[in-house]
């Protein structure tokens, strides 16, 4: 019976978390910060128990789109290329 509800529990949070686009490991990383002080990638990624290389993927976030590259990504290709 306590694993079901661990098991409803965790499905309730990844639900919660997937409505906002995150991941549990996303909300690691925003816990692993919650003390607003400056961190390392190194001490970061140790406190929460995961190699460095690892958490420059969690904390790789799409760039939000400026008008230069909305204009850019928004223009017909010219003929003959470039």
């Amino acid at each position: 019976m306590i694993a079901s509800v661990g098991n409803a529990a965790a499905l309730a949070f990844e639900s919660a978390l997937a409505a906002e686009d995150l991941h549990p490991r996303h909300f690691a990383v925003l816990r692993g910060l919650r003390d607003g002080e400056e961190h390392t990638q190194q001490q970061l990624a140790s406190s929460l128990g995961i190699p460095a290389s690892r958490l420059v993927g969690l904390l790789s976030l799409p760039a939000a789109p400026t008008p230069a590259t909305q204009r850019r990504l928004a223009a017909p290709p010219e003929p003959g290329g470039a």
